[in-house]
């Protein structure tokens, strides 16, 4: 296995109308949001966002606490559409991102 997932926590959606500000934001803070970490024996606590903007807001987190995963294994998916996936690594990880011109 390349690691094993460690958190889950529950889906929060976030409504313009539960936040304390003078004029509603509107569609710009109705993202779903998922929250994984998983513990890699090479590199360390990976924290993994995924976060389901605007209309295609549906987060669905597939894989369960304490799973052993590997390479390819899929541990969730947005519903409709796509949006952004955030990789949050340790500083002890040393990872590199190499980018190509």
């Amino acid at each position: 296995p390349h690691g094993k997932m460690i958190l889950r926590p529950s889906r929060k959606f976030l409504r313009s109308d539960e936040l304390d500000v003078p004029d509603p934001p509107g569609y710009q803070f109705c993202q779903a949001r998922g929250l994984i970490i998983i513990d890699s024996p090479k590199v360390g606590k990976v924290a993994v966002l995924p976060v389901g903007m605007a209309q295609v807001s549906s987060v669905i987190l597939s894989t369960k606490p304490g799973a052993e995963l590997k390479k390819g294994d899929e541990i969730g998916y947005f519903q409709f559409g796509g949006s952004d996936v955030c990789l949050v690594f340790q500083k002890r990880s040393k990872l590199e991102i190499l980018a190509k011109d």
